[in-house]
């Protein structure tokens, strides 16, 4: 048994059809995991997913807060202010989704979701099938995979909402916006996280950004981020984890 759980792609399919080519080459993977943010900033994002949707493996998708934003735009539900998907990459998915129909003189005040929304019906099913979390345990490990891992290290998982305002609720933080894990110390109940959302290339945390980073809190493992910039000219990653829990790492270079 072995599992392979895939970083932000950010609509870079040229990089996640090599990365996947290599990991079915070298290991034989039983389930594919993705963090989320499959979509935004890069050039790709519908031919990204019509790769995923075509692959004859098993797959588990985390919601990403890219995807999350795209639902509320194009549901017209109003969870986040305005424009703010279209300001955060948008616009280029809006442009593959879209081809030659999208206007190069399109505006952020000038879109009707009415108009849009036809591009997006097929896939909206699948989308709307993303985790928020999944749980993982392989050998003596437990894995929680989600897209940004967990926000409060006290709360158990399903306790995460507790608390919280109604904005967070509606934005799904605990698992979609958070930002502590690369810095937490202390470990979440008995669980190594596995998070995306945050690319290594913002934090200063260590000197090699193009491989996912481990969090330790000495030898004890907190958490592993392996969103390692792709769409930012790094890499994309995954992380390989097999029937023992044991795991190692694959990363492959940006390619335009």
């Amino acid at each position: 048994m072995q599992i392979a759980v895939i970083g932000d792609i950010h609509g870079c399919v040229k990089t996640l059809n090599i990365l996947i080519n290599k990991i079915y080459k070298k290991f034989h993977i039983n389930e594919l995991y993705y963090v989320g943010d499959l979509i935004d900033r890069g050039p790709s994002s519908k031919d990204v997913i019509d790769l995923l949707l075509g692959l004859n493996v098993s797959k588990v998708f985390m919601l990403g807060n890219h995807e999350d934003m795209m639902l509320d735009f194009l549901y017209n539900t109003k969870r986040y202010d305005d424009y703010l998907w279209l300001e955060n990459g948008g616009i280029v998915t809006l442009q593959s989704f879209m081809g030659a129909d999208f206007s190069t003189n399109v505006s952020y005040y000038n879109l009707n979701v009415k108009n849009i929304r036809h591009y997006f019906d097929s896939y909206l099913d699948f989308f709307e099938s993303f985790n928020e979390y999944s749980v993982v345990t392989l050998g003596n490990r437990k894995f929680l995979i989600s897209h940004c891992g967990i926000y409060d290290f006290d709360k158990p998982i399903d306790k995460q909402y507790e608390g919280l305002s109604d904005v967070y609720k509606l934005h799904k933080y605990p698992f979609l916006w958070a930002r502590n894990c690369d810095f937490s110390k202390k470990r979440y109940y008995d669980y190594i996280i596995i998070h995306g959302h945050t690319p290594l290339c913002s934090l200063g945390l260590t000197d090699n950004v193009k491989i996912p980073y481990i969090n330790k809190n000495a030898d004890e493992i907190i958490s592993i981020n392996i969103d390692t910039g792709c769409v930012y000219g790094y890499t994309l990653s995954a992380i390989i984890i097999d029937s023992s829990g044991e795991f190692s790492f694959e990363s492959i270079d940006y390619a335009d």
